[in-house]
């Protein structure tokens, strides 16, 4: 799995993998994939997540609905539910959160010194019962 990385594939062979073979997340530049061979995975073969932060396309939207797959403690997104509570926010930050069955209580608190922070959903999928609460402070 690569996240925020433009691999350079070339002569490439993912055989007999116990989970997906190749899996990359927003590609930061160029991605060169070269005589890659995938064969006899459990998974899916190949997953590619672009995005477009100046899309508005509906399409797009269904795309990440499908985008499940992603395990948890991926290297390289920021984890919701973890820990440290406070982040500085220089530029930009990507944020995920998988559903889990333990019961957490997932609250961060974000700053940039300087700017103004906009959130900008990808994909939200919550219960009818619940709806989050955004909390617009000082």
């Amino acid at each position: 799995m690569a996240v925020r990385r433009s691999p350079s594939l070339d002569h490439v062979n993912i055989t007999n993998s116990s989970m997906h073979a190749l899996q990359v997340l927003i590609p930061h530049g160029n991605l060169i994939i070269n005589k890659l061979n995938v064969t006899h995975n459990r998974g899916r073969g190949i997953t590619l997540w672009l995005s477009n932060s100046h899309g508005t396309s509906e399409v797009s939207g269904a795309v990440l609905a499908k985008m499940n797959i992603i395990p948890y403690d991926v290297r390289g997104l920021l984890n919701m539910c973890a820990v440290q509570k406070k982040f500085t926010i220089a530029n930009r930050i990507i944020m995920f959160y998988k559903y889990d069955s333990y019961p957490v209580d997932c609250v961060k608190t974000f700053v940039s010194p300087g700017r103004n922070i906009l959130f900008r959903f990808l994909l939200v999928s919550l219960f009818l019962r619940f709806s989050p609460d955004l909390f617009i402070g000082d």
